[in-house]
């Protein structure tokens, strides 16, 4: 769908639009039948002008943008989201433009401040405006553009605002005052759902200490070293299923994946607002063999904002951008929330947000949470308070537990290690009742604490992942977690035994 460029002069011919705001929803003949097109007109229209920030142009029937000498001018386009058609999810949005004459090049939009009335906007109060959201090719005789929204689409029934300006030159535009026919117009296309719902995945088994009848292969062949040298943790059991993968910056990863061999599985960074970047990279690791464990935040960790639907056309979309990927993901917003915000708004992000991105059967959703929570020191969080970030609707709606768990202390003293607060974590998941379980990121200090983490990981068949930090970058004070010498040896040997056990 995001292939076309002029969405408004194919849509207007097959979709009927009644006055300012009217909403009009259907298959037009240049869509396939699968698709729906959603058209509104822009409910408030104007310009301002710099050279003169106290005009107010409400009531003109055009909207100027330049970019000039003492001719600094901001066309403002306001619209109410349309509701998503049943059984779909967003596909593209676009605003469509009429453009009466031109003098500039290209054209661009940003996102802006919604809290304005055409009837009393200046340039004085126009409020801040975001980044650029698009930008396009205009020529002389171009009788329309349209510029691809998507990203900054609000929820249904929201209000959005955008400014268009030129990067130099003149740009006359239609406003709605000139007619519905060329007025400003939002088109939303959506496509039907990837998947409605999928079945909750059911765990090898609730306990944390497998039975007999469901290992692959005889204990005493792929039990690694010794429980001597891991006094925290016992051999690890034959049924796990982990991935094992590894968290490394992308100027490092080549070199740091040929240091440690064949892992199953990358952690992957990004944001709601631009995904594309961690995108294009989980693909790679898709067709790499790969699972990747992505992590997003949200704009100024509004996670109040995602729990109200705030956000919820740019969770569509990248559930179905995940959806496409060919492979199997684990997705979260906002890893490690503690001293990020409160409590009760996380939980209602994780609430709203989970059931949307965890739909389509190859997604799984869930949290990554702080792994010091189930510290045995004074770090550590009773049940009732992790059940404030975590309480028992937000648990029902996770497919995956997961948390990012270090060895505390520094090189020249070690505090407790990962594999403590990893048992911890699998103690606290038979309590509550969770089946699944990650490790989004881990470190040790040295051998020992490595080895302990990766039996505790090992020991529990609920745990589907597990990636070590593998990099220098912003490392605390005293404290290096690159794996080298006998450090790189013990995650070596949790990955061999982990591939072993497969």
């Amino acid at each position: 769908m995001r292939r076309r460029t002029n969405v408004l002069l194919a849509t207007t011919t097959a979709v009927a639009l009644v006055g300012s705001g009217a909403v009009a929803v259907g298959a037009t003949a240049a869509e396939p039948a699968s698709s729906k097109v959603a058209t509104v007109t822009a409910t408030q229209d104007a310009y301002v002008d710099a050279a003169y920030p106290n005009r107010t142009t409400g009531k003109d029937k055009k909207l100027v943008a330049s970019k000039a000498k003492r001719n600094d001018k901001l066309a403002l386009v306001q619209f109410t989201v349309p509701a998503v058609p049943a059984g779909y999810v967003l596909d593209a949005a676009k605003i469509s433009l009429r453009v009466n004459r031109t003098t500039s090049a290209k054209v661009a939009v940003a996102a802006a401040s919604s809290n304005w009335s055409e009837k009393s906007v200046t340039y004085r109060t126009k409020g801040a405006l975001g980044a650029t959201v698009a930008t396009a090719s205009l020529g002389a005789q171009q009788k329309g553009v349209s510029l691809d929204v998507t990203s900054s689409l609000g929820a249904s029934g929201t209000t959005v605002s955008f400014a268009v300006s030129v990067p130099q030159g003149v740009t006359s535009l239609s406003a709605k005052e000139s007619g519905a026919q060329v007025a400003p117009k939002l088109v939303v296309t959506y496509k039907p759902k990837p998947a409605t719902a999928k079945p909750r995945p059911v765990p090898v088994t609730t306990s944390p200490t497998p039975t007999t009848t469901t290992s692959p292969t005889p204990t005493t062949t792929t039990s690694p070293a010794p429980t001597t040298t891991s006094p925290t943790t016992t051999a690890p059991a034959t049924t796990s299923r982990v991935k094992i993968g590894m968290s490394t910056p992308a100027s490092e990863w080549d070199t740091r994946l040929k240091q440690v061999g064949n892992i199953q599985a990358r952690r992957i960074f990004g944001q709601l607002g631009s995904p594309s970047n961690a995108l294009k990279l989980a693909k790679s690791e898709v067709a790499a063999g790969r699972e990747p464990i992505l992590s997003f935040k949200v704009p100024n960790n509004d996670w109040a904002g995602v729990g109200q639907g705030k956000y919820d056309a740019q969770l569509r979309q990248l559930t179905s951008d995940l959806a496409a990927l060919g492979g199997h993901v684990f997705v979260t917003l906002h890893h490690e929330p503690t001293g990020d915000g409160t409590p009760a708004n996380y939980a209602a992000m994780m609430r709203h947000a989970l059931p949307i991105l965890g739909a389509p059967a190859s997604v799984d959703a869930g949290p990554i949470v702080n792994g010091f929570w189930w510290s045995k020191g004074a770090q550590g969080y009773t049940d009732a308070q992790i059940a404030q970030w975590l309480p028992a609707d937000v648990l029902k709606v996770s497919e995956v537990v997961a948390s990012d768990t270090y060895q505390g202390g520094t090189s020249a003293k070690p505090g407790e290690n990962a594999g403590v607060k990893i048992a911890g974590m699998s103690a606290w998941a038979t309590r509550v009742g969770v089946k699944r379980l990650g490790i989004g990121e881990y470190n040790g200090l040295d051998a020992a604490s490595i080895k302990a983490a990766g039996d505790a990981i090992l020991k529990d068949p609920r745990y589907a992942f597990a990636a070590v930090f593998n990099s220098s970058v912003n490392n605390r004070d005293g404290v290096d977690w690159t794996l080298t010498g006998d450090r790189l040896t013990a995650f070596k040997s949790t990955l061999s035994t982990s591939l072993a056990l497969q």
